[in-house]
């Protein structure tokens, strides 16, 4: 059998008013076990994003997560105080491709310069430009990757940069990948 990576039960996120809260979603419930593939289905603005947010805990302020649980690998990743364990989980066992790779991508830093981040960020380690940068950007069908690592976000076309998304997701070896519209 295979194991639970991530279990959510009952998940509120609200956005404060002066007579309490205003629900954005409400009651959602979900298992993902190891290997799986799970999908969202639902109308645009049904909260789907705010799911995938709330289980990151980078929700946008004011919105915050009123009730519910959520559990990755068997221990609760939200925390009333101090830092929650879904910051220490996010960018190391569990990524995230998000829906607009322009706005995710930071304008004056190098496609070589963000991948580099994420192998410090997730590995500790800075490693040189080259053969595993070069092999990731082949990874996800990236043409001239030598150049690639080179060019700015500005420089690539709306798809080069969600293949660079891509490709910032599978770096660490994630357990769990959260892809916001995963058609596009």
């Amino acid at each position: 059998m295979k194991s639970t990576l991530l279990q959510i039960r009952d998940l509120a996120v609200e956005a404060p008013r002066v007579n309490g809260g205003v629900r954005l979603v409400d009651a959602v419930s979900l298992e993902v076990r190891s290997g799986e593939i799970l999908g969202l289905v639902g109308e645009s603005g049904c909260g789907k994003s705010l799911t995938a947010c709330a289980v990151l805990d980078i929700l946008p302020h004011p919105l915050r997560v009123s009730q519910g649980t959520i559990i990755y690998g068997g221990e609760p990743i939200l925390q009333d105080a101090g830092p929650s364990s879904a910051r220490r989980l996010r960018g190391r066992q569990v990524t995230a491709i998000f829906q607009e790779p322009g706005a995710a991508l930071n304008p004056v830093q190098s496609i070589g310069s963000h991948l580099q981040e994420v192998f410090v960020r997730s590995r500790g380690r800075n490693l040189p430009f080259g053969r595993d940068q070069i092999a990731l950007l082949r990874r996800v069908q990236i043409p001239s990757p030598r150049r690639v690592l080179r060019c700015y976000p500005h420089e690539l076309s709306g798809g080069m940069k969600q293949r660079i998304m891509i490709a910032m997701a599978i770096a660490p070896g994630p357990e769990l990948i959260i892809a916001d519209e995963p058609t596009t």
